[in-house]
């Protein structure tokens, strides 16, 4: 578990008050007697004796802050106190888990078990109806009354994940700096001439975690390979100062396994590439100051269309308006992403496409399919904000095979092909009358 402050210890306290009663109304409304969460238990590597770096539930650490404790569990009554299952083995050749503050924890009964399978008698009778939050354990059988990720429990406690309390919102925070201390280490290599390796390294040493703790993998890019959007090879090669054009990092930072996710994109020199960089930047900054509680997320990943076009029109890659460059979908070729999602325990965390808090499905409309989030924005939201401008050779080919090849001035992307691309991310936080930007004020903190 990481160090909670005695700043957060109070908002902690009241954070699981508003989660007991959340998950105990839910339990009345779908008549459940219990919902047992487990942590999660260790995957070990097919014919091997070594194990995948552990994950926890998100259910478990929405209530209990434990990033690496396997074989834990949470019994939550419809009524009363819930009971936390804490795992200490008897073992000399691992570390084992420190025990829980109980300061911490005074809202919950707990009790220590140091084998997994004996938490079986300490979980709900076998009469008792149970929405079990998780995958089912291997070292025991779960009840027959016990159902596995019963909808539409699930889904509303989906939809209440995208509501953030005072303490998640402090959390998060604390991760935007992480991550922003480490983004400024990792700029500061790029420009020193390191290799991808390299920075990536610079950025893990900056932000104090093992690389497994990272809330994802970084993407750690350089020149071309900006323009492949989940790059993360790492190569180790040093470019001369004359071959090194541009870099491109989306990574984040963690604090009690609340993430942040953010990118930036850096040019070399002072050339035409950092021009469009700066504007790209700007226009972020124009979708961010345009989001209300209430709008859509559909229309304001639409209105990052319009800024990107706004960018290839200024920099002279299309020869058509803007509004031409919409119409014909133009703009899809240079963001073939979606804007951004809801952050929170998971990075793109859950209920992005429901239609309710009892379920549905709401689909991006066509052609902007690879849209995460097409629910309505609420006070309470944290989100992230990520257009792009990439030059993908592989969707430029598409687009100069096509109809609307003549509205691109070929010359003008050439020129910018060898940076690869462009991606600013922030992390706002939506509120009655403001967007807190959690990402710009931690890098001005710093």
């Amino acid at each position: 578990m990481q160090t909670m402050t005695s700043e957060l210890q109070p908002l902690f306290t009241r954070h699981v008050t508003i989660l007991l009663e959340q998950h105990q109304q839910l339990m009345q409304k779908y008549d459940f007697d219990h919902i047992v969460v487990p942590s999660g238990e260790l995957r070990y590597v097919f014919q091997d004796d070594m194990t995948y770096p552990f994950k926890s539930n998100a259910y478990f650490k929405w209530f209990v802050p434990f990033t690496n404790h396997p074989n834990c569990f949470l019994s939550i009554p419809q009524s009363g106190r819930p009971l936390l299952i804490y795992y200490v083995p008897k073992d000399y050749w691992h570390a084992v888990p420190d025990l829980p503050d109980e300061k911490l924890f005074a809202q919950f009964d707990i009790h220590i078990i140091t084998k997994s399978e004996q938490a079986k008698n300490l979980l709900p009778s076998t009469s008792a109806k149970v929405a079990y939050l998780g995958e089912a354990p291997g070292s025991f059988e779960l009840s027959s009354n016990t159902q596995i990720l019963p909808e539409p429990l699930l889904s509303e406690l989906h939809w209440l994940r995208a509501y953030k309390t005072d303490y998640e919102k402090a959390c998060l925070y604390q991760a935007s700096l992480n991550g922003a201390r480490a983004h400024n280490a990792a700029k500061n290599a790029f420009y020193a001439g390191k290799s991808e390796l390299d920075i990536h390294h610079a950025y893990v040493q900056a932000i104090g975690t093992k690389e497994s703790d990272l809330p994802y993998g970084n993407i750690v890019a350089l020149n071309e390979h900006a323009a492949v959007l989940h790059y993360t090879e790492m190569q180790t090669i040093k470019f001369s100062e004359n071959d090194l054009r541009s870099f491109l990092i989306d990574a984040g930072g963690r604090h009690n396994d609340y993430a942040s996710d953010i990118t930036r994109t850096y040019s070399y020199r002072d050339d035409a590439f950092a021009d469009m960089i700066q504007s790209m930047d700007d226009k972020q900054l124009e979708i961010i100051s345009a989001i209300k509680p209430g709008d859509s997320y559909v229309e304001l990943h639409k209105l990052a269309h319009v800024k990107v076009a706004e960018v290839l029109k200024e920099f002279n890659v299309i020869n058509v308006s803007v509004d031409e460059a919409i119409e014909s979908q133009i703009t899809s070729t240079f963001l073939p992403h979606g804007l951004g999602h809801h952050l929170g325990l998971h990075v793109h965390d859950a209920g992005g496409h429901q239609a309710s808090p009892i379920g549905g499905h709401n689909a991006p409309p066509s052609p902007h399919n690879f849209l995460r989030n097409t629910r309505e924005i609420e006070v309470g939201n944290y989100l992230t904000i990520e257009p792009g401008l990439y030059f993908i050779p592989q969707l430029l080919a598409d687009l100069k095979e096509g109809s609307h090849s003549s509205s691109i001035n070929w010359s003008v992307v050439d020129e910018f092909l060898p940076f690869g691309g462009i991606r600013i991310e922030d992390n706002v936080f939506i509120t009655e009358n403001s967007v807190e930007n959690f990402t710009r004020q931690a890098f001005a903190e710093l």
